[in-house]
């Protein structure tokens, strides 16, 4: 059974994706663009040990992902979130 908070960071991933992702007719990109930088922001301002756990969590999730552009997306993450240089700042990297 699923943990909420990994049920959560799946689905806000989900969503993540579907905005990067979607076609201008789908979505406004002005719009997924405010989204994903309130969401990054919103991460970046995690402590230091629920920032590991998402860490880990989304390596996981990029080692079980079939879906090769998916994959790259969960690759990537971390760092186009912000979450690399916010662990650097803390002294995780």
């Amino acid at each position: 059974m699923k943990t909420l908070v990994n049920v959560l960071l799946e689905r806000l991933i989900d969503i993540a994706y579907a905005l990067e992702t979607a076609s201008d007719s789908e979505v406004n990109s002005d719009f997924a663009v405010k989204i994903l930088e309130m969401t990054a922001a919103g991460l970046q301002n995690l402590d230091q040990q629920d920032l590991e756990s998402l860490q880990g969590s989304v390596e996981s999730f990029a080692k079980n992902e079939v879906d090769p552009s998916r994959r790259q997306f969960l690759g990537d993450f971390v760092e186009n979130f912000g979450l690399s240089s916010a662990s650097t700042s803390r002294g995780l990297a």
